[in-house]
C-alpha cells in the first residue's frame, strides 16, 4: 500500500471516528497531525516510506527528539482461507486475520492510535524530556515516574512540561 492511501484511508476513517479521540486530532501538513488541546510539540506522523503512523516529540525548531509511540504493518500477507495479517509481528500460529487489508489497518494502526491516546493523553500525566550527554529521550508520564527516575539516574537532566494545553 503507498502511503498516499494510508493517508486517504486515515482521512476517511478519521472523519468517521474522530469522536473516539478525547483530544482530537487535525490536520496541520500533509502527513502531520496535531492534538486539539495537547502540548503543541506532540505530533501524529504518518510516515511517508512505510505504512507507519508516529506520535513525534518535536524541540522548538522542529527537529525529532523521540518517537512515544509507532505502529506499523511490516509485512501484511493474504492466506486465502484466512485474509490478511502481518506475518513478521505475529507468532506463526497464532495470528491475527482479516477479511479485508483496511480491517487489518484500522485495528493495527487506527484503534491502536486511539487506545494510547486515549490512556496516556490525561490531565495526570506530564511530557517529560530526558537528556543525558547527546542523548534525547520523551516520555509521558505522571509525578511518579520522574521522581522513580530521578533516583535511577542522577547524571541526567528532566525537563517537565505539561502535555494538556486545554481542559476538555
Amino acid at each position: 500500500m503507498s502511503t498516499l492511501k494510508l493517508i486517504k484511508y486515515f482521512e476517511r476513517w478519521l472523519s468517521k471516528n474522530l469522536k473516539k479521540f478525547k483530544y482530537k486530532p487535525h490536520r496541520v501538513d500533509y502527513c502531520q497531525y496535531k492534538f486539539e488541546g495537547i502540548a503543541n510539540n506532540i505530533i501524529l506522523y504518518v510516515n511517508n516510506h512505510t505504512t507507519e503512523l508516529e506520535l513525534q516529540v518535536l524541540d522548538k525548531d522542529n527537529n525529532l527528539i523521540d518517537i512515544i509511540f509507532s505502529q506499523y504493518i511490516s509485512r501484511s500477507k493474504y492466506i486465502k482461507t484466512k485474509g490478511y495479517t502481518d506475518i513478521n509481528w505475529r507468532n506463526k500460529h497464532k495470528n491475527t486475520f482479516y477479511h479485508t487489508y483496511i480491517n487489518m489497518i484500522i485495528s493495527e494502526l487506527f484503534d491502536r492510535l486511539v487506545s494510547y491516546c486515549n490512556e496516556f493523553f490525561t490531565t495526570e500525566n506530564y511530557l517529560y524530556i530526558f537528556n543525558d550527554k547527546n542523548i534525547s529521550e520523551a516520555i509521558i508520564g505522571n509525578i511518579d515516574n520522574s521522581k522513580k527516575i530521578k533516583r535511577l539516574e542522577m547524571n541526567i537532566s528532566m525537563c517537565r512540561f505539561n502535555l494538556i494545553t486545554k481542559n476538555l
